[in-house]
C-alpha cells in the first residue's frame, strides 16, 4: 500500500506503538551496551520545564492509509540500531 500512495505531504508517525518512559528507554540501552562489552552508568539529574518524560506515537493513520504496522519491539529495534551504527564506525577504521 505504501509504494502506491499517491498524495503527496502526508506526515506519518513511524514507531513501535507503545508508550516508553525515558527511564525505561535508558535502562534498555544500557542492558544492550553492556551485553556489548561498554560499561554505561546512568546518572539522572534534577527535572528540568520542557524535559520530555515518556513518548507515545500513534500510529494508526500509518496503518489505515498505507497498511503499515511495527514489525519489532524498542528491544529488538535499539539492538539492531546500535550493532548497524557499530559496524559502520567498525568499517570506517
Amino acid at each position: 500500500k505504501a509504494s502506491t500512495y499517491q498524495n503527496g505531504g502526508e506526515i506519518f508517525q513511524i514507531a513501535s506503538g507503545n508508550e516508553l518512559t525515558i527511564e525505561d528507554l535508558t535502562k534498555e540501552l544500557k542492558i544492550i551496551f553492556e551485553k556489548l562489552g561498554y560499561k554505561m552508568k546512568i546518572k539522572f539529574g534534577d527535572k528540568r520545564m520542557g524535559d520530555v518524560l515518556r513518548n507515545f506515537s500513534d500510529t494508526r493513520k500509518a496503518n489505515n492509509y498505507l497498511g503499515w504496522q511495527p514489525k519489532n519491539d524498542i528491544n529488538k529495534g535499539l539492538k539492531e540500531t546500535i550493532n548497524s551504527f557499530l559496524s559502520l564506525i567498525d568499517n570506517v577504521k
